[in-house]
């Protein structure tokens, strides 16, 4: 663009313009690609550039200009692209994409393969797949073949399953289940197909029941020297094993005899003061977890109070009866002991 730089003082004012021209050396919109073919498939190789001034494009067929390869009827340039049309096998080659201008200039590679193959399924056969109710499973079915293989899938041997809700069958091949549900276990077959044959692969899916806590630990209060219990009780899938975990504070319980784990609680024996704080149960299995938590809050124990002796009222009916120089005999009726 223009930029215009003025000079002024009391006396006037005088200017000049200057006209900057900013150049690119090439830069890619988008390189080629390797193709693998299979014998009568048609493709392209795109080599498009920008920069400025606009790079010349040039191809290169094993390293060799184009235009001095021998002729083949089955490609096509036009300008950033080559057209292969009908490729046959034998035709495989290594082309190339030089993009310049005076400033630089780009090279790419692309391989292009021209080969006949049956399917191969290359996931491994027999995997089980397990997932939590409500969860997506993705089943996969990686596969290989020139043509490339179409994939179909199917339910316990005899199902089709298609493309809708709740299934999804992508590009890859893949299977995917967006929230799987227990009906949705079973056995599940993937068949890679092309004009050469066809491959299967089996694998199953196991949707579990989620891990819950049904019964919370709750606040707790308790007086120092006291033992106080925090429950936890977990429901679980029947198939897996969950373990439990205390923390104290987010952090893993003290090493303290006082602190007693059972299966489904926590006890603490002769509470102290540094007890107090927030106690956290994880329930864990290898599929998933929940978690709940509560705080202990630690008092002063009441002191025991002092025993009080009650004073005996006085006697009453007092009788002074046979006396004596050296003896006397008093009979009384004893007051309440209060004892």
């Amino acid at each position: 663009g223009d930029y215009r730089c003025t000079a002024t003082n009391k006396l006037g004012s005088v200017h000049h313009i200057i006209e900057v021209t900013v150049k690119a050396a090439p830069f890619w919109v988008s390189a080629p690609r390797n193709l693998i073919l299979a014998p009568n498939e048609t493709d392209s190789l795109t080599c498009r550039v920008d920069g400025d001034p606009k790079p010349n494009i040039s191809w290169f067929v094993n390293g060799i200009p184009i235009e001095n390869d021998p002729k083949d009827q089955s490609r096509k340039v036009e300008d950033d692209t080559v057209i292969l049309s009908n490729v046959q096998t034998g035709t495989s080659a290594v082309y190339q994409c030089n993009a310049s201008n005076e400033y630089g200039y780009l090279l790419a590679n692309a391989f292009v393969s021209v080969l006949a193959q049956r399917p191969r399924v290359l996931t491994p056969p027999n995997q089980v797949y397990r997932v939590i109710t409500n969860n997506p499973a993705l089943l996969d079915c990686s596969s290989f073949g020139s043509p490339i293989p179409t994939i179909t899938w199917f339910k316990d041997f005899q199902v089709s399953v298609k493309n809708a809700d709740p299934y999804v069958i992508h590009e890859n091949g893949s299977l995917e289940i967006n929230m799987a549900q227990p009906l949705h276990s079973g056995n599940y077959t993937c068949i890679a197909t092309n004009n050469l044959g066809r491959e299967e692969n089996h694998v199953s899916l196991e949707v579990k029941e989620p891990t819950r806590i049904l019964k919370q630990p709750e606040y707790r209060m308790v007086q120092r020297g006291m033992s106080v219990v925090f429950e936890c009780q977990v429901k679980h899938d029947s198939t897996l094993t969950p373990t439990m975990t205390w923390l104290k504070d987010s952090v893993e319980l003290p090493p303290d005899e006082r602190f007693v784990v059972g299966k489904e609680s926590l006890i603490i024996n002769d509470v102290m003061d540094d007890d107090k704080g927030t106690y956290t149960c994880i329930a864990k299995t290898i599929l998933d977890q929940d978690s709940a938590s509560a705080t202990l809050t630690v008092v002063e124990a009441t002191p025991t109070p002092a025993i009080v002796y009650e004073v005996p009222d006085p006697p009453t009916d007092l009788e002074l009866t046979d006396q004596t120089d050296r003896s006397i005999q008093l009979t009384w009726t004893p007051g309440d002991e209060h004892n």
